[in-house]
């Protein structure tokens, strides 16, 4: 993955949040793959990007995960994870190329 790419987002990877079950927790994941329905295009990246988190006895540590900067109906999106995107490939027939 490089600069230039086309991309689709597939995962929602947020640090921040553990992933959760129930309904409210569904509507946001089917609002947010809606709302990522269209391809991206990577901006910047990949890079290390330094994730702050805190283990469940309360210990805070970092991990170091690959980012990509996307660029997404006209805006940035910063620090989106590759594991959560996959790089689009568009196939051409041998008759469109002359």
């Amino acid at each position: 993955m490089k600069k230039g790419d086309l991309v689709k987002r597939v995962k929602f990877t947020d640090p921040m949040v553990t992933s959760g079950s129930g309904k409210r927790y569904d509507i946001l994941l089917e609002s947010l793959s809606e709302y990522w329905k269209d391809p991206a295009v990577v901006v910047r990246g990949p890079y290390e990007s330094i994730v702050a988190s805190e283990l469940p006895s309360g210990q805070p540590y970092s991990s170091v995960r690959t980012a990509v900067d996307l660029l997404y109906r006209g805006k940035i999106y910063e620090n989106v994870f590759i594991d959560d995107v996959e790089r689009i490939v568009v196939n051409q027939h041998a008759a469109d190329i002359e």
